[in-house]
């Protein structure tokens, strides 16, 4: 989780509180983070420095639940080809070593937006800092 579902972050606190058997600091290689306001979206770019975030392990009473919660708070249809957010598996550096996650990377919409962005690729400290706006529990990304 590199944005508004990190710990501490409002749709994190929403979705996740409670929900995690296990959380590691984490950085997304060949990454920017884009800030669309509320939100943030990852590309994949060359040579970038990666995102900032964490992995977390999801308890598996509640996974298909959570997965579902996220899916729709991404707008994440496969069936959609507008879709916001495309959601792949990629290696995610962490102290334990490499994790395959599934992570949620900016559809083909996003890419080709002109968002500014996040310099050293981590949200909760560029929002800390009133660089972006936060964001607002529940709200459907794309929609400010």
């Amino acid at each position: 989780m590199y944005g508004t579902l990190r710990p501490g972050q409002p749709n994190g606190e929403r979705l996740l509180t409670g929900r995690t058997e296990r959380v590691l600091a984490g950085r997304l290689s060949g990454a920017v983070l884009l800030d669309c306001g509320h939100y943030p979206a990852a590309v994949e770019r060359s040579g970038a420095g990666g995102a900032v975030g964490e992995v977390m392990w999801i308890r598996p009473g509640v996974w298909g639940e959570v997965l579902s919660a996220i899916d729709h708070l991404e707008g994440y249809d496969p069936a959609d080809p507008d879709r916001l957010f495309d959601r792949v598996v990629r290696p995610v550096e962490t102290a334990a070593g490499p994790v395959d996650c599934w992570v949620y990377l900016a559809g083909r919409m996003l890419v080709e937006s002109a968002r500014p962005v996040v310099p050293e690729g981590d949200w909760v400290a560029y929002v800390r800092c009133g660089s972006s706006r936060p964001a607002s529990p529940g709200r459907p990304p794309g929609r400010e």
